[in-house]
């Protein structure tokens, strides 16, 4: 993730990019998708190591999708760093 930066000129312009491919409509479609998409996501969360800025990992998304995804792989996350580390056996 080293490098990402949201505001910057190459994410206006991919991002410009993705909705005008998509059509300004939404990919995902979850329940209670307004279809209207503003935002994009990331298919491959950068935080698992998807590109920022390859097309071909970013589609079209609206709010309520792209927030609800985002918050689903959040909680992924944690619960995956929050795991304990269980001592290897004995080998009695």
């Amino acid at each position: 993730m080293a490098g990402w930066k949201s505001g910057s000129l190459q994410w206006r312009r991919l991002r410009l990019f993705v909705l005008e491919r998509d059509g300004w409509r939404c990919r995902i479609r979850s329940d209670g998708c307004t279809l209207e998409a503003t935002e994009v996501d990331h298919i491959v969360p950068r935080w698992a190591g998807g590109a920022p800025y390859d097309p071909e990992n970013c589609r079209a998304a609206c709010a309520y999708c792209n927030r609800s995804r985002g918050g689903q792989a959040g909680n992924r996350r944690r619960v995956e760093k929050e795991r304990p580390a269980y001592p290897a056996p004995l080998g009695w």
